[in-house]
């Protein structure tokens, strides 16, 4: 099933099943799932891991239906940007972060 097809199906579900939602409540439920995916990924389980990635998702999902943002096209813009940029790792984080461009001065 195509992504924004997806997210349309579950935004109306998700209008439907929680009628007074906002944006905000969307991103705190959000905030949350994440945590327990971060719990999850600790505790190594791999049952909840897949539960909580599939929440983390659909509330994702569901905040760019509400938005009116399609997911689609925004991870292929995204995307299109992200392989453009330079990638360094950071030992503080232990992740990638891209590398800023500095701006050449003005003449």
């Amino acid at each position: 099933m195509d992504l924004n097809i997806l997210q349309v199906s579950i935004g109306q579900w998700a209008a439907a099943t929680f009628p007074h939602h906002t944006a905000d409540s969307i991103f705190a439920h959000l905030e949350e799932e994440v945590s327990e995916l971060k719990d999850a990924l600790g505790a190594n389980d791999p049952d909840k891991i897949g539960e909580n990635v599939a929440d983390v998702l659909i509330l994702l999902v569901t905040l760019a239906e509400f938005l009116d943002i399609p997911s689609k096209d925004a991870v292929i813009a995204k995307m299109a940007i992200n392989r453009k940029r330079t990638w360094d790792y950071d030992p503080t984080t232990g992740y990638h972060r891209h590398v800023e461009c500095e701006e050449a001065p003005y003449d």
